[in-house]
Order: C-alpha cells, then sequence, then structure tokens
C-alpha cells in the first residue's frame, strides 16, 4: 500500500508539471480543474516543485469575476537544466543546447567530420565540453543528450547505417559508461517527425520527409510516434524507384535516395559540371542564375522525389 501511494504521488506530480509545461503561465486553481486534483494536493505537489526548482511563480494573473484575490501564475523554469541534441551525420556532427522549453541557447555545426565507430565517442565528449559554459551554473545542468542516427533504430540499438559504421557498436551503452546522464538514440527523421508535432503544429498525424545522406520519414499517428516492426518504419529511401538501377548500400538497386538524397544530387551534380570541389551552396547559385543545365537536371530529381 506504501508503495502504491508512492506510485500515485509520483503520477500526480508528472501531471501537475506536464500541465505547467503545456500552459505559459497557470494557477493553482486552474492546475486543479483541468488534472481533476483537489486543491490541497494540487498546492502540495506545487509547492514541492517550486522546491526542487523546476516551478516558478512569475507575478499574479487576472481575477474572477467576482472579484477575490489575485491568483499567482506559475511557469516551468525553464533554464533549470538543459538538453543537447546531437545529429550524426556521415560527413558532418551538428549540435544543439536547448533549455526546458526548448528554446535553442546555442549550436554548431561542424563540416567535412566523417562519423565513424572508432571517433564519434570521444567527438560527442568533445562536443559536450564545448557546451559547459552554459550549464555549469544551473541547478540541473546537462539533463541529458539525444542523438539523431541516420539508419535504422530499435529501443535504442543501431540496426542499420549505411553510410557509417555505428550499427557495429553499442552506441548508448558505450557513452552511458562514461557519461554521468541519460543517453537517446533515435533515427533522425523520427526526431525531426517529434520536432514537427511538439512545435510546429497541432496536427495528430503527420509524415515528416527527411532528406540527407538518405530519405527517411518520421510518421506520427494518432499523436503517438510509429516505429513499425524493429525500427522500420518510413525507410521510404529503400524503395526501389528504378529496378536494377544503381547498387544501394542496403543491397538492393535502383533505390530511391540513390537518386534523390543530398548525397547523390551532389554526386551527380559534380558529375554534370565536371568538378569535383561543387558544394550543394553552388547548385542553388547556378539554379538561381538560370542555368539551364541544373534546372533541367533539379525539376528531375523533383520529379523523382515526387514519385
Amino acid at each position: 500500500m506504501i508503495i502504491d501511494r508512492y506510485k500515485i504521488r509520483e503520477q500526480n506530480e508528472t501531471l501537475v508539471l506536464s500541465t505547467i509545461i503545456h500552459n505559459a503561465s497557470i494557477s493553482r486553481a486552474h492546475i486543479s480543474q483541468l488534472t481533476g486534483l483537489n486543491k490541497a494536493s494540487t498546492s502540495a505537489i506545487v509547492k514541492d516543485l517550486i522546491d526542487e526548482s523546476l516551478v516558478i511563480e512569475i507575478g499574479t494573473g487576472d481575477s474572477t469575476s467576482v472579484g477575490g484575490r489575485r491568483p499567482i501564475q506559475l511557469s516551468l523554469n525553464k533554464n533549470a537544466g538543459f538538453s543537447l541534441s546531437i545529429d550524426l551525420g556521415y560527413d558532418y556532427i551538428s549540435s544543439m543546447l536547448t533549455n526546458l522549453n526548448g528554446e535553442i541557447i546555442a549550436e554548431f555545426k561542424e563540416k567535412n567530420f566523417y562519423v565513424r565507430k572508432d571517433n564519434v565517442i570521444e567527438k560527442i565528449k568533445q562536443t559536450i565540453r564545448s557546451y559547459e559554459t552554459y550549464y555549469l551554473d544551473c541547478k540541473f545542468r546537462l539533463i541529458g543528450v539525444t542523438l539523431a542516427i541516420h539508419g535504422i533504430v530499435d529501443q535504442e540499438d543501431i540496426i542499420f547505417t549505411p553510410y557509417y559504421d555505428l550499427d557495429q557498436i553499442d552506441l548508448a551503452f558505450e557513452l552511458q559508461q562514461v557519461l554521468d546522464m541519460p543517453v537517446y538514440v533515435e533515427n533522425e527523421a523520427n526526431l525531426t517527425a517529434l520536432a514537427e508535432t511538439s512545435f510546429s503544429t497541432n496536427k495528430l498525424n503527420l509524415v515528416s520527409v527527411s532528406i540527407h545522406s538518405g530519405i527517411g520519414a518520421g510518421i506520427i499517428i494518432n499523436g503517438e510516434l510509429y516505429h513499425g516492426r524493429n525500427g522500420h518504419s518510413g525507410e521510404v529511401g529503400h524503395m526501389i524507384l528504378y529496378p536494377h538501377g544503381v547498387a544501394c548500400p542496403c543491397g538492393n538497386k535502383g533505390c530511391l535516395e540513390q537518386y534523390c538524397s543530398e548525397k547523390a544530387i551532389l554526386q551527380q551534380y559534380r558529375l554534370l559540371k565536371a568538378d569535383d570541389t561543387r558544394t550543394l551552396y553552388d547548385l542553388a547559385e547556378d539554379y538561381d542564375a538560370g542555368d539551364k543545365d541544373v534546372i533541367t537536371f533539379i525539376e528531375k530529381a523533383a520529379h523523382e522525389i515526387s514519385i
């Protein structure tokens, strides 16, 4: 029974905190109405959350139509802790530090860094250290790290990565041995879909297509991320566009991402211009300048993506 009481208390604390997170400014009375908890329980839980520095009082709100004392408004203490997201591309590493409200504090992208199993652990540690000045003075400091993987991920386990060898190590486990914080590993397109549904739209169902070294789709159904069997949902880049076409690291031939990914488009553009130094920025400039060959090339790529 004691265990049950603790569990119920924990669930109620989570419910109250979640309600505060989803409301920029809210009173204790309004929390009680939304959660169905009585006012005494709500006030006790709020006091604990304030003592833990997770919630702060931000002033008074408007009184009700019948008058009375103006309610004290509450808000999430957004700078009590920070989280770090790291995107591990095959030839770059991009990172972003955010507070508890998801607001961007700092971000950095290192190009021409080729991610491999033998350099990724040290690189992630270096990346974390580079943000220390932003979070060292806050109570909870860095509360966790999320890694975006360009490949198939099933419950933190990297199953398949076509353009680097991170599927050959247990990345989450190895990092948790050296970092004193939670580490989350997820498919990059899935994380993009979660970001869309969390910050950009109220839609309960969406598909977010992500085009990088490969092509993936994050799928949200009824507000929840859909993983499919063993994390294989959304692998649209490996649908066969041209049977017997260009060989793909997945073992098939003619996969969509061999024609329409950033990597494939850049390779084709460089062949078109007979110049291996060309970049995607050069491609955009040529397109804007009205280069007929580039326009034809882009229209073809757009048609193939639309298929």
